[in-house]
């Protein structure tokens, strides 16, 4: 049975970290009328052509250009969000495991893991020629330092790592990690950001993880090393040749920091860089797509629109208004004409691009504007003199898409007499309204759902602190803290299948849209983490088998 939880907000710099809004680290979505919901890659170049992929025999040397949205905060990889900073991290530092761009997990540091039956016990097994950059061997006492400070300085991910009760270092190339209680998302969230493994030997003995040399002059052990940096110009990163997984065929990655999404485009058709990561909007897309020598290529990302409703709020404590309101929203249109058709109308309450954790057939209401004026007549609240039945605000963050999105969502409830006042807020603002005083009726949200449906928990559990809704389902919390429980994904799948369906009948929110990743680059351009030859073997913004062709 569902109750109305109206709790104090708890972990609001968690929000922060976890927002990661619309289309964080340059993946968003892009202007293809649907994407592949498979897993697979739609690629197209100017004139039709296919881009990217393989293409002959991979050629070394050369720089390749990319074009970045922001300087890196730090050169501490694990000490704060910072979406900028970890395209730069993922060449030059390892994990123990890490994602493919399909968000799979796939060696790192470690070759091989392995994991207990009762789940509570994880061991990695490194591989025995990694090195850092200035030589010395990467060995099991990194990992235990790195988990250990990362925890000690309460970094990016010590929420991931407090299951850890005891990490063990048996030889050098060997760590064991033993848990309080099984955690099914563990190994995800070893794979995901905040969690690089750093060299003991350099920070060790420093007072202050931030301010140590090393988080200048970052040594990593990973296939590219750092060379130099200069404040909003460039980051500049040159091939290890004696990287463990064998030498880049590139010789230089050069990040140069263009904010500016209109001048990273026309960068990019001018040939000034080689890849963008830089934002483009949805307009920009379109004549990207268009242009000579530019490939766009787009594929699923777990990240999604949708809108929560405050619970809290008498109104929305009756399901019929809530599936009215459910009946009253366009998907398609929002698609169609707040989104260009970029990604596709959602249908299920949680996200696609995690295929195997999700259910198709726990779907939301279809539009449909004469069954929400029924419900709405039915649960009390005709249509006044004016036509209005109710008004009610939403909170939505400040202009581009956003807007967009809601101005469609404001015609959808205005056609069967639910008028909304739009509040326009910045993100902090936003913050403090909606998930601190929870002072909204309806809001709208995104942000990533990845890499493990774990993430149900930050968003719909009773104590998530995505949860601004005040929605509390006692069998949906037990359903996926059992998930959390159990390492075998068949069962995992059907806990998760049925904590979508209980979302389905409790409607305490409505999906919207769901994005895609865009990629953009230059058709000299191969090898990219994305391409089907690398997935499986190359971390998400990987450069690592990247090449330039003549």
């Amino acid at each position: 049975m569902m109750r109305w939880k109206h709790r104090a907000p708890v972990m609001v710099l968690v929000l922060a970290l976890a927002l990661l809004l619309a289309a964080g680290c340059g993946r968003q979505a892009s202007d293809a009328p649907g994407a592949p919901q498979d897993g697979s890659t739609g690629q197209e170049q100017a004139g039709g052509e296919t881009g990217g992929g393989a293409a002959g025999e991979p050629q070394r040397g050369g720089t390749l250009v990319v074009a970045l949205p922001a300087n890196p905060m730090t050169y501490n990889p694990n000490a704060r969000p910072d979406d900028a900073g970890i395209m730069i991290f993922q060449n030059l530092f390892n994990k123990l495991v890490t994602l493919d761009d399909q968000y799979q997990v796939i060696p790192d540091l470690a070759d091989d893991w392995h994991i207990s039956e009762d789940g509570l016990t994880y061991t990695f097994y490194l591989h025995p020629e990694a090195r850092w950059h200035d030589g010395q061997p990467v060995t099991s006492a990194d990992v235990k330092w790195t988990y250990e400070a990362i925890l000690a300085n309460q970094g990016l991910a010590a929420g991931s790592l407090a299951v850890i009760d005891a990490i063990e270092t048996p030889d050098d190339h060997t760590v064991v990690l033993r848990l309080k209680e099984p955690n099914a998302p563990l190994l995800y969230n070893l794979a995901w950001a905040g969690v690089y493994i750093m060299p003991k030997h350099l920070y060790e003995g420093s007072e202050d993880w931030l301010s140590s040399e090393a988080a200048q002059q970052p040594v990593g052990s990973g296939p590219f090393r750092f060379d130099s940096a200069r404040l909003d110009e460039h980051v500049t990163l040159v091939a290890n040749p004696d990287y463990f997984r064998g030498a880049p065929y590139l010789d230089r990655l050069v990040y140069t920091i263009v904010p500016d999404p209109q001048t990273a485009a026309q960068a990019l058709m001018n040939g000034e860089v080689d890849v963008s990561i830089t934002r483009p909007s949805l307009t920009q897309l379109v004549t990207l797509r268009t242009a000579p020598g530019v490939v766009v290529d787009i594929a699923p990302m777990p990240n999604r629109y949708y809108v929560p409703m405050n619970h809290a709020r008498e109104v929305f404590q009756d399901l019929r208004v809530r599936q009215a309101v459910a009946h009253a929203i366009n998907r398609g249109e929002v698609l169609d004409r707040a989104l260009q058709g970029i990604g596709a109308a959602a249908e299920g309450f949680y996200t696609p691009a995690i295929a195997w954790a999700y259910n198709p057939d726990a779907v939301a209401p279809a539009y449909d504007p004469a069954r929400a004026e029924a419900l709405l007549d039915e649960a009390g609240y005709p249509r006044g003199a004016d036509g209005t039945r109710m008004r009610l605000t939403m909170t939505i963050f400040s202009g581009g898409e956003w807007a967009d999105v809601a101005a469609v969502l404001v015609e959808n409830l205005r056609a069967v007499g639910i008028e909304v006042e739009l509040v326009q807020l910045d993100e902090g603002a936003w913050i403090q309204r909606t998930v601190v005083d929870r002072d909204f009726d309806l809001t709208l949200l995104a942000g990533m759902q990845g890499p493990d449906p774990d993430q149900l928990r930050l968003r719909f559990g009773s104590m998530g602190p995505l949860n601004m809704m005040g929605y509390a389902n006692p069998e949906f919390d037990d359903l996926l803290a059992r998930a959390a429980a159990v390492t075998d994904q068949d069962q995992r799948r059907d806990l998760y299948f049925r904590a979508q369906e209980i979302l389905a009948a409790d409607l305490p929110f409505v999906p919207v849209a769901e994005f895609v990743a865009v990629h953009l680059y230059r058709d000299a351009v191969h090898g990219l983490a994305h391409h089907p030859e690398q997935v499986g073997s190359v971390p998400q913004w990987g450069f690592h088998r990247a090449w330039l062709a003549d």
